[in-house]
């Protein structure tokens, strides 16, 4: 099953991080779930903002199953990250600005980001009395979190359209 490698490199001329689903692999490092958020969040952000995108539009842009990211749209609208309205000339935009909307905000529904504080191998007590393990995965989870809140839908939208599978 195809996925896609992360490039998470610092934007030097921005000091921001630098966010590129940089081309298929065998291994993920993030669900297909999350690819098809990132990829509408990136549309959304590029949109102009009064402007809606209709589901099914934005389903053929991403490349997802229009039935699947409906689903994944309307929990993000429960969230308040996207505003939708029904009906001919509807669709979905971002509830506010790009800049203050975090990859971390739109993917925690979907990752379950608190399972990732507990032992890489299920034992009980791990934090507690920390392992090997426990102690090199705590800088990377770290970071890789501190990633994914300090990027935006701003930072995706600046991003060349093969970047995002468009």
């Amino acid at each position: 099953m195809a996925g896609y490698v992360v490039d998470s490199t610092a934007d030097e001329k921005r000091g921001a991080p630098s966010f590129c689903l940089i081309g298929e692999v065998s291994a993920r490092m993030v669900s297909k779930t999350s690819v098809y958020i990132i990829r509408a969040m990136t549309v959304l952000a590029r949109a102009p903002e009064d402007t809606w995108v209709g589901t099914a539009s934005l389903a053929e842009q991403i490349d997802a199953p229009v039935n699947y990211l409906g689903k994944l749209l309307h929990r993000l609208s429960r969230q308040g990250l996207l505003l939708s309205q029904k009906g001919v000339g509807g669709g979905v935009r971002l509830a506010r600005d790009a800049r203050s909307i975090s990859l971390y905000q739109a993917l925690e529904t979907f990752e379950n980001f608190d399972r990732w504080h507990e032992c890489l191998l299920g034992v009980e007590g791990c934090p507690k009395q920390p392992c090997v393990l426990a102690e090199r995965w705590s800088p990377v989870r770290e970071r890789y979190l501190r990633f994914l809140q300090e990027t935006t839908a701003a930072d995706l939208a600046g991003q060349p359209a093969a970047c995002v599978g468009e």
